[in-house]
């Protein structure tokens, strides 16, 4: 039996993006997304990334870095379902590393082990840890990439995925990346959505 690779890691950080929102810090300055963490786990031929960033430009710099690291991308795993941490996967894998349905098979990947317990990152507080969230994960996604596919604006994009998806929590990280990913709106009343109550 041979003795195992030994595995190691790179960590490449991109710049948040700037929110469109008229919401500014106490100092008048705009408010920015938090920068993200992407990382490459490697042995000595095959890669796996976490977290593809949200932006066409910071994952064209991702893309640009596993290039430069000369592995083979073999999986993405995504920590949770934040859009700032998975929505530049599309990009990645049709950069010649799978293609989209690669994406989707990591989640069925899983759901193929049959787990019992299944444990949300960003839960909501009441709700049992039951494995139906990766079917419904997995809807989510292919409703954002669907819609993403028909380039709507950002407006239409959250409008839409709300629509569909109406009991998801924490509706801010949706918006923002909507706007990370299809251009700030231009300022109007309607631009912004306005915070459930």
């Amino acid at each position: 039996m041979s003795p195992p690779s030994t595995l190691s890691y790179e960590v490449l950080v991109t710049d948040g993006v700037t929110r469109a929102s008229d919401i500014r810090l106490p100092n008048g300055d705009r408010i920015v997304s938090s920068p993200i963490t992407s990382i490459l786990i490697f042995g000595e031929t095959d890669a796996v990334l976490i977290d593809p960033p949200m932006t066409r430009e910071q994952t064209q710099k991702v893309s640009d870095w596993i290039a430069q690291s000369g592995k083979h991308l073999k999986y993405i795993y995504v920590t949770h379902r934040h859009g700032d941490h998975w929505f530049g996967t599309e990009q990645i894998l049709e950069g010649g590393n799978g293609g989209l349905q690669a994406w989707i098979k990591a989640i069925d990947q899983v759901e193929a082990l049959k787990p019992r317990i299944v444990i949300a990152g960003h839960k909501q507080k009441n709700r049992a840890d039951d494995p139906v969230i990766l079917e419904q994960t997995r809807q989510y996604l292919l409703d954002a990439i669907e819609l993403l596919a028909e380039k709507p604006t950002p407006r239409e994009f959250f409008d839409k995925m709300i629509e569909l998806h109406p009991d998801r929590i924490n509706q801010g990280p949706l918006w923002y990346s909507a706007i990370g990913l299809l251009g700030a709106p231009t300022a109007s009343p309607g631009d912004a959505p306005q915070p459930k109550n």
